[in-house]
């Protein structure tokens, strides 16, 4: 069976989110809790906020899955809603329209020393 990971919703289609890392490649099998990539997300373009307006966004599997493709390219910026990834149950699963989403978490790491020079 195959599953989709679609970009989060982060409150606001201001947004301005990117590809910033890859932690697994085409044809690669991930566990439950593996990271799958990491995004950059402006929102300095909404509403002003206690924080700094760019964090980055590590996306985890909570399910085992093979990573089947990957439909953002980095630096690029994603459409709300867009599919990020195309994963599949079964490493020779064929090619099929995603029967779901993928079970996913999502963390925001706010880097130290961001957060200091916010507002400065």
């Amino acid at each position: 069976m195959w599953l989709q990971v679609s970009i989060p919703s982060f409150g606001t289609p201001a947004a301005l989110v990117r590809l910033e890392r890859l932690h697994a490649a085409e044809g690669d099998r991930l566990g439950k809790g593996d990271s799958l990539l990491d995004l950059l997300v402006d929102l300095s373009a909404g509403v002003v906020r206690d924080c700094p307006p760019i964090s980055t966004c590590r996306i985890f599997l909570r399910e085992p899955a093979w990573l089947r493709r990957i439909e953002v390219q980095p630096g690029v910026p994603i459409p709300p809603g867009a599919c990020l990834a195309l994963l599949s149950s079964e490493p020779d699963s064929q090619p099929e329209v995603p029967k779901r989403e993928a079970r996913v978490s999502v963390a925001t790491m706010l880097h130290h020393n961001d957060w200091w020079t916010y507002g400065t």
